[in-house]
């Protein structure tokens, strides 16, 4: 879940991470700059370095 509310546990899934699968909602301009901004600081984190990532985006 990409909600504030779930957001911060996510760092609590990274570790032993097999495969990244991020979907956003390509309709709402604008949330798409906000979910850039969470897929960058996903990637910037190491444990992330190796793990194959499927982008989504759905247009609602």
């Amino acid at each position: 879940g990409g909600s504030l509310e779930t957001r911060k546990y996510w760092n609590n899934f990274l570790q032993d991470t097999d495969l990244l699968v991020f979907l956003v909602d390509a309709a709402d301009a604008g949330k798409l700059a906000l979910a850039v901004s969470m897929l960058k600081e996903l990637l910037g984190d190491p444990r992330m370095d190796n793990v194959p990532i499927l982008v989504i985006a759905n247009k609602q």
